[in-house]
């Protein structure tokens, strides 16, 4: 549960992450407001178009995330406390969510915990559910299965290939 504003930097500098989803989309179209009412802004344009290509492209190699990690690290020493980007594995169609320790130790509160195996299939995320628990006491989670009306039966994970 939130229990404090957390501020976060969408990475959406970009036209084409802007056409796939709204959540891009709002986000560059507020950074080109921002660019438009703010002329000192204007000469960032090509490195905040850079951040955004870094963070939305293909990763060959482990090496390769350290780019990203070094902007989210100085993003992160300036005080923003989360940073949205595009996931490449689903092709942007979701969003990944990067939290500062000290964010979710300070905002959020932890009172249901599920337990999921995720796939990507056909660039959709589907999520088989498992294991829930809403009782967390100190620290330990007591876990109970998955009504199964919420979980993807064996048939289904067969027809979708996942099985």
């Amino acid at each position: 549960m939130v229990e404090k504003t957390i501020d976060v930097l969408v990475i959406a500098y970009d036209d084409d992450l802007a056409n796939q989803n709204e959540v891009y989309k709002e986000s560059y179209q507020q950074f080109q407001s921002m660019l438009h009412d703010y002329s000192s802004y204007k000469m960032n344009i090509g490195f905040n178009k850079y951040i955004s290509k870094q963070f939305s492209s293909k990763i060959a190699k482990p090496i390769d995330y350290k780019l990203t990690a070094a902007f989210s690290e100085v993003f992160f020493e300036k005080g923003i406390q989360g940073i949205v980007f595009p996931p490449i594995a689903t092709e942007y169609n979701s969003m990944n969510l990067a939290l500062t320790t000290d964010t979710v130790t300070n905002n959020l509160r932890l009172d249901k915990v599920l337990m999921s195996k995720i796939y990507v299939v056909n660039r959709n995320i589907i999520g088989d559910n498992s294991l829930i628990s809403d009782n967390i006491y100190n620290g330990n989670i007591e876990w109970k299965e998955v009504d199964p009306k919420y979980t993807i039966s064996n048939f289904e994970k067969k027809r979708l290939g996942i099985y």
